[in-house]
This record gives C-alpha cells, sequence and structure tokens, in this order.
C-alpha cells in the first residue's frame, strides 16, 4: 500500500490536494518572506493531500486563512517564534513533537517541543510521515 493509500484510509482528516503551478507561486511566496522551501517530496504529496488533522497531529499543507482545521506552511513558519531558521522549514507538530525539513541535513527531522533536540532524522517521506502519524497510521 502507498503512503497516499495509508494515508487516506487512516482515521485523519484530509484537505484537497494542490496543482503544481499552485505549488510554485506557493514556493515564490516562501521565498518573499525568507522562509526555506518546501522539498520536493513533501511538494509532490501535496499535489494528492493539501494538508492532514487529527486530534493532535498536524502535517501542514497550503491552507487560506478561513479554514479552522488544517494549518498552512507559510502562516506556520512565519509566526512561529521557537523555530526560526533559513534552512529549516516547519512541516507539522504532534504532541510532544515538530516535523522540519533541514536544508542544511537535507532531511526531515523531528524536534522535542520541550527543548527543540533532534529525535530522529530520516531522509525518506514516507518514513517520516508513518513515524510522525504513528498513532493514527
Amino acid at each position: 500500500m502507498s503512503l497516499i493509500e495509508k494515508i487516506k484510509t487512516a482515521r485523519l482528516e484530509l484537505a484537497d490536494g494542490f496543482k503544481s503551478d499552485d505549488i510554485v507561486r506557493y514556493q515564490q511566496k516562501l521565498k518573499r518572506a525568507n522562509v526555506a522551501p518546501i522539498p520536493l517530496s513533501y511538494a509532490k504529496m501535496l499535489e494528492k493531500i493539501g494538508a492532514i488533522a487529527s486530534e493532535d497531529a498536524f502535517l501542514y499543507g497550503i491552507v487560506n486563512d478561513n479554514n479552522m482545521l488544517f494549518y498552512d506552511i507559510y502562516k506556520r513558519n512565519t509566526e512561529h517564534t521557537g523555530i526560526k531558521q533559513s534552512n529549516l522549514l516547519l512541516l507539522g507538530d504532534n504532541r510532544g513533537e515538530y516535523l522540519c525539513y533541514s536544508w542544511q541535513d537535507k532531511a526531515y527531522i523531528i524536534l522535542s517541543k520541550e527543548n527543540f533536540t533532534v529525535i530522529k532524522k530520516i531522509k525518506i517521506l514516507e518514513e517520516v510521515v508513518i513515524y510522525f502519524l504513528r498513532d493514527y497510521i
């Protein structure tokens, strides 16, 4: 079963995916705000699933301001005070962790919310999503 199939059959709320042109325009918005770009593997997932939400785990996406269920990558990265590095993109959070992409390491990293230490470093999107949403997939 593919990652997308696993996500779609899990106990999660899913936003609709986006066209690649929309993602390119969104990447430009991130760049103008000095926010790290979305990695290609995550951008490909956004084409099929725009964002993911559960009771206590969220994978951010491209979300308009009126949506109260999902979190927007741009908004979370420009408003979050704890994680502000030009090579780090905040992509999600759950009860005790943040999901980020590190351009320096070319890997997804799981950070502790408590002290921002690295819990895990994973290069493959499917592995990091399954780990991050482990209570649901």
